[in-house]
């Protein structure tokens, strides 16, 4: 498992932490289907070469179908940029969208008039963008996904609802 491997180089607090939170048995297994999504990640290069175990992270999620990744990695993994990226890969192989965020992201606060969905919030934003792309034809399902990884605007078109090409 990919988490076992990383978090050997962690530092003890960490690592006992780690132990202390999650058995094995919450880890979700690298599965062929996970390591071929990887390779469409890599082959499109939402991320460098180095940063493979993070594509490799996002694949199983995705396969798994979770709402979200949860990532203290910045630059290469919870970013906007590199998000519209992995999505873009999962949606042109009938995969759903994941988010990818910082564990604040999903820390309640104590007010409770004020607390935030997170699952609630993650279903809204994919059935948005579900019925979004499936009003498009795959070609324009890949310039407008281009277009939002490489922050252009995008223009939805208006065609007749169609179904979905991968499903």
């Amino acid at each position: 498992m990919i988490v076992d491997q990383e978090i050997t180089g962690a530092p003890v607090r960490v690592r006992e932490l780690m132990a202390e939170t999650f058995t094995t048995a919450d880890m979700l297994p690298m599965t062929t289907e996970a390591l071929e999504l990887t390779g469409h990640y890599m082959a499109q290069k939402v991320v460098p070469v180095d940063y493979t175990d993070d594509a490799r992270h996002v694949a199983v999620c995705s396969v798994a179908r979770l709402d979200y990744l949860v990532s203290w990695n910045f630059k290469p993994l919870a970013n906007v940029r590199r998000e519209a990226g992995f999505n873009a890969v999962n949606v042109l192989h009938g995969y759903p969208p994941v988010r990818i965020v910082a564990p604040t992201f999903l820390i309640h606060g104590h007010d409770q008039e004020k607390t935030f969905d997170a699952v609630a919030s993650s279903r809204r934003w994919r059935l948005a963008t579900s019925k979004l792309l499936n009003r498009m034809t795959p070609e324009e399902q890949i310039e407008f996904l281009n277009r939002r990884l490489t922050g252009q605007p995008g223009v939805v078109p208006t065609k007749a609802k169609r179904e979905p090409a991968h499903r």
